[in-house]
């Protein structure tokens, strides 16, 4: 029949009907961008009110839909395509929206909304709300904001269980990207056990190799090995180059405990995972040492002559020489140095 009118004054009534049947079938992106191409054509129509409105309810519907199924791009694209759209303001959907824009990397937007939530003063769990803004707020690069606001959140007397150690977590990885080490470390500590949520794997990551970074190898080890843990079961939860970040910190840990056996077979597994380059580099560099540190000169000197291999930069042949020379004049002489 739209056809046929080709733009008659029924079209605007056949149109109509057509979006209520969408909607009433449950089809609501087909009805959404019926209502949507009515307000466009007919700016005056006298559909105009009740379009708004079903607008409203089949983008509302959507929304909730594609969040439910962590489909966060399509909640982003019917957010911006409904800019200037009228419709009233459903917290839930929007909390959802800012959610879905957070989990997309628009940091500001998502702030923007969260924070627009908060003043109206309808949204009834202020705790989790200053969580989400302040999150938001660091990723969006306002870290001073974002911690100030949860440092007064986890003083106040109501902040307690679950919602102080989502608080924590988030204040450590702002910390651990700030290279403040004690202070990821406290932390993090406060924040254990961390659940079984998005991003929990490089959060126990980073609290290992806190620890690392201040001698305390032997709790990073359990660390490590539970961000592994964690890690296997969601695809892409921890990048390869990390996964080989994991095995070589480990090993080195092991290596500082003078226990070169479990160190060795680590820091070799970490070579197929870290990319090429200064990374794999410095494994086989350390890989030498551990050889040499376990009494197994042609090995080392194998893994030595592999730090050289495919690079003009002078660099890491004068450390493969020195890892080599040096590594091995220690090893023999390190109880006279006692």
């Amino acid at each position: 029949m739209l056809t046929e009118l080709k733009g008659d004054a029924l079209s605007e009534e056949v149109l109509y009907l057509k979006g209520n049947i969408l909607a009433a079938m449950n089809h609501f992106r087909e009805a959404f961008y019926a209502y949507a191409k009515i307000l466009r054509l007919y700016p005056k129509s006298r559909y105009r009110a009740s379009c708004r409105k079903s607008l409203e309810e089949t983008r509302n519907a959507l929304i909730n839909d594609y969040y439910g199924k962590g489909d966060h791009l399509a909640v982003a694209d019917l957010y911006f395509t409904g800019k200037g759209l009228e419709y009233n303001r459903d917290v839930n959907v929007l909390f959802k929206v800012a959610d879905s824009l957070k989990n997309l990397g628009l940091y500001e937007q998502a702030a923007k909304i969260f924070q627009d939530l908060g003043n109206t003063q309808a949204w009834p769990d202020s705790t989790g709300l200053d969580l989400a803004i302040a999150e938001a707020e660091i990723k969006s690069g306002r870290t001073r904001e974002g911690q100030a606001r949860l440092v007064v959140l986890l003083s106040q007397k109501g902040a307690g269980g679950a919602v102080a150690k989502q608080a924590r977590r988030i204040l450590a990885d702002s910390y651990y990207e700030e290279k403040n080490y004690d202070g990821a470390v406290e932390s993090y500590a406060a924040a254990m056990p961390i659940e079984r949520e998005q991003g929990a794997a490089l959060s126990l990551y980073r609290y290992a190799d806190a620890l690392k970074r201040r001698g305390r190898g032997a709790l990073a080890l359990q660390y490590y090995q539970e961000a592994l843990d964690r890690a296997a079961p969601i695809p892409g939860a921890l990048s390869e180059s990390l996964k080989g970040e994991i095995y070589l910190s480990r090993g080195e840990c092991y290596f500082e405990a003078r226990q070169y056996d479990q160190g060795i077979p680590l820091v070799t597994q970490s070579l197929s995972s870290l990319p090429e380059g200064s990374g794999r580099r410095w494994a086989l560099f350390r890989l030498a040492g551990g050889y040499i540190r376990s009494n197994n000169p042609v090995l080392a000197e194998k893994s030595s002559s592999r730090v050289r291999e495919n690079t003009e930069d002078p660099f890491w042949a004068a450390v493969a020489d020195y890892g080599l020379r040096d590594g091995t004049w220690f090893a023999a002489y390190e109880d006279y140095l006692k």
